[in-house]
């Protein structure tokens, strides 16, 4: 009896392990990787309100919202946790005698959002992880995590160990590629409290815009507010070849083309990363079209070895203000 009793058992577990399936638990509390939740969100609530991102189920169901037309303007998205897409994964790219080996494809990859209108609040914690690839061409001509902003606010948000990386069509002069936005329209937007240490490259031979931080005001102005940018932006040619020597190219740390917006304000940014570009191609703030105004904006070794360091330096006083996001123990030295 107790065999036979025993017997049901092990069918019943069987059965369920066929019907139910198997979910990677993420290290961000326990949310599944592959699931995508936006059961949080009403479209009905009032302006104002303030939608909190718990996981990465919550923020890969903001990014489909996005796409699916959501711009949540009027509306916060709030992390209230640090979140991981990749556990465990490596987003660096290892260059070795001038050829790059890319890092493993992870296994969530994160769309992105498209047109994006709210505010995006950061709270202080990290997102990590995100692996972004695209195929850019005519159809799909920009990448970025937020491919669109228009009249959104972005703010007091970390970003880590994340990867962008563009394929493109040869010949194409409207690409635009960048680790943050791609492009601003419409209506200004804000970026204030960022720390952005994540890799962002285009593999091609074309003309094209890649930035860490925006690759296009286009048809509105920025206003960039405490933002340091710490990781690599890159070409290389379609066999891997770093850099490419693509003299076309438009590159930079932190914006690629700033389309002569006389209203862009640039104060207290740190652009202490690393750039693979043609000759003659690297060292710009903005690489070309710029008209905004630069408030202690320092690039490279012109700025302190430590974060630390430089929230220490009094002319980098406003960022501490409110509170202190930047990661003391990270070392900006390339």
């Amino acid at each position: 009896m107790k065999k036979r009793a025993l017997s049901l058992l092990l069918i019943m577990a069987m059965l369920i392990s066929v019907f139910v399936p198997l979910q990677a638990v993420a290290a961000d509390g326990g949310a599944t990787q592959n699931v995508v939740d936006t059961s949080w969100y009403d479209g009905s609530a009032a302006s104002g309100t303030v939608f909190e991102i718990a996981d990465a189920a919550d923020l890969r169901g903001a990014a489909k919202l996005s796409r699916e037309g959501v711009t949540f303007s009027g509306y916060t998205l709030k992390l209230t946790a640090d979140i991981d897409l990749n556990p465990g994964w490596n987003g660096k790219t290892t260059i070795t005698d001038g050829v790059a080996t890319l890092p493993e494809i992870p296994a969530v990859e994160f769309e992105g959002f498209d047109v994006f209108s709210g505010t995006f609040d950061g709270n202080g914690k990290t997102v990590a992880g995100i692996y972004m690839y695209q195929y850019v061409n005519n159809d799909n001509p920009n990448l970025a995590i937020f491919r669109f902003v228009k009249g959104g606010t972005i703010k007091n948000l970390i970003i880590k160990n994340s990867f962008i990386f563009a394929d493109m069509e040869t010949g194409r002069t409207d690409l635009k590629i960048a680790g943050l936005i791609a492009r601003v329209q419409s209506s200004a937007a804000t970026l204030d409290t960022l720390y952005l240490d994540m890799e962002v490259w285009y593999r091609s031979w074309s003309m094209e815009c890649i930035a860490g931080v925006i690759s296009k005001t286009d048809s509105a102005a920025a206003t960039i507010r405490n933002v340091a940018f710490v990781g690599t932006v890159g070409n290389m040619t379609p066999s891997n070849g770093v850099p490419s020597s693509s003299t076309d190219v438009k590159i930079s740390q932190f914006i690629a083309d700033a389309n002569w917006k006389t209203g862009n304000v640039y104060e207290n940014i740190a652009l202490n990363g690393t750039e693979y570009a043609a000759d003659g191609k690297t060292g710009k703030v903005v690489a070309v079209c710029d008209k905004g105004t630069h408030t202690n904006v320092a690039f490279n070794n012109a700025i302190p070895e430590t974060v630390q360091a430089m929230l220490d330096a009094s002319t980098y006083s406003a960022f501490t203000e409110e509170f202190n996001i930047w990661p003391t123990d990270v070392t900006t030295d390339t």
